[in-house]
């Protein structure tokens, strides 16, 4: 007796939403259905969803499902299980030799690491605002300061939630450096007021930097799904009566909001005032002073994202677990928000490269390196989510050896930026 094909991945994704999720508006399932838009499925749900087609119906998730980025239909989502997805895979790999001949040719031609940069990282809203000013003036490369990103802080709270943003979080760090390091008078402000007074009147060379809480301002994008949602953006004036001009630097985004209801997001008890950024007196930086800032904010001796990720692990699915396994999702749903922080690590190298004079082939080692480091973390989340939705007692080895895995590759990547830096110093 011929027994019953097996669903397809298709039906499993379409019964796994309407009857395991219940989840509403699925009339209008289809592959070119749009996750988002058409179908409401924000990111919350859709880590549910594969983790349910990994435990429940043997459907192996590949990394790149992990990438909200990718996925924008139905159809999106079902291309990422072909055969060629591989897993995550953080093997060390051999780092190739530097050809000085390439890259001077390279130079010369103003082409690969040393062309036009195909598109401008934007990893951190704060200091996205801040670099915007630099990037409008001739001869001042903003790129080292993305070295500051990668291990910038983050907290966790009471309930060892991760979160990208917590009261008290001032950016200090960030302020004094970029203060030395280029010269720009960053003037912290509180009043809501003070500070749409001057988008709407602004002095020349003076950006205006708030904080709005993106979840008050539907009509912006909010790709994290978080309310309330924190975030930095520029304000300048605008034609239209009434209006200001909104200029999300991190999102890639501009254009004309209402100052009422940009009034309102600033007014949320989660976001708090902004600066004014005088960057009249912005210049390029000394290379002592690089140095020593890569020196500082580049450390191998601590992983502050690795650390924190093992406490909120132990937290909820250790031997001495304090929080419920169940608390674990929400625990961690912010990681996807500090994962792309690592991306600066590219502009760094990046920068090194041109500077030193080094070739295209072994920069794009370090820029594939970059990406695994990024994909292991999503893939990080991904396995937190797994434990959770399994049943105590619960085995983390896997997932801590996934991590020690990503601490030796962001070691890697760390040691070869300290390595960049000596060059540098001798070079001086």
């Amino acid at each position: 007796m011929d027994q019953p094909a097996a669903p397809s991945l298709l039906d499993t994704v379409r019964m796994v939403l309407a009857e395991e999720i219940r989840h509403p508006g699925m009339e209008r399932f289809a592959l070119a259905a749009r996750l988002r838009e058409d179908l409401g499925i924000d990111s919350v749900i859709l880590m549910e969803l594969l983790v349910r087609l990994e435990t429940g119906h043997g459907f192996e998730v590949p990394k790149t499902a992990l990438d909200s980025a990718r996925l924008i239909t139905i159809g999106d989502l079902l291309a990422q299980f072909g055969p060629d997805q591989a897993g995550t895979d953080l093997a060390p790999r051999v780092r190739p030799a530097i050809d000085p001949a390439a890259g001077r040719a390279e130079a010369r031609a103003a082409a690969g690491v040393h062309g036009e940069m195909p598109m401008d990282i934007k990893v951190h809203c704060y200091v996205s605002c801040l670099c915007d000013g630099l990037k409008r003036r001739d001869g001042i490369d903003h790129r080292p300061f993305y070295a500051a990103i990668p291990d910038s802080p983050f907290a966790l709270d009471d309930r060892m939630r991760i979160r990208y943003h917590a009261a008290g979080m001032t950016h200090g760090d960030f302020r004094d450096w970029f203060a030395s390091l280029y010269g720009a008078t960053i003037t912290p402000v509180a009043d809501s007021d003070t500070l749409l007074a001057a988008a709407k009147s602004p002095a020349e060379g003076i950006d205006t930097m708030v904080m709005v809480d993106l979840h008050r301002l539907p009509e912006r994008e909010n790709p994290f799904d978080r309310d309330p949602f924190p975030h930095y953006a520029l304000l300048a004036p605008h034609d239209e009566p009434g209006k200001l001009l909104m200029r999300d630097v991190d999102f890639r985004w501009e254009g004309p909001l209402a100052a009422d209801r940009l009034a309102a997001a600033m007014a949320s008890p989660h976001v708090s005032g902004g600066f004014l950024i005088d960057h009249r007196g912005s210049r390029p930086p000394e290379q002592a002073a690089l140095a020593a800032f890569f020196r500082s904010v580049i450390r191998l001796d601590v992983n502050p994202f690795a650390t924190g990720l093992r406490r909120v692990l132990a937290a909820h699915a250790g031997a001495r677990a304090t929080r419920p396994l169940a608390d674990l999702p929400e625990a961690v749903a912010e990681l996807p928000i500090l994962v792309i922080r690592k991306y600066a690590y590219e502009h760094v190298i990046a920068f090194f490269w041109r500077t030193l004079g080094r070739d295209t082939a072994s920069f794009d080692f370090w820029a594939d390196e970059i990406e695994r480091l990024v994909q292991g973390y999503r893939s990080a989340h991904f396995e937190c989510a797994k434990l959770a939705a399994g049943r105590a007692p619960v085995d983390t080895t896997q997932l801590e050896r996934l991590i020690a895995g990503l601490e030796a590759l962001e070691g890697a990547i760390k040691a070869e930026i300290l390595r960049c830096t000596s060059e540098l110093e001798q070079a001086a």
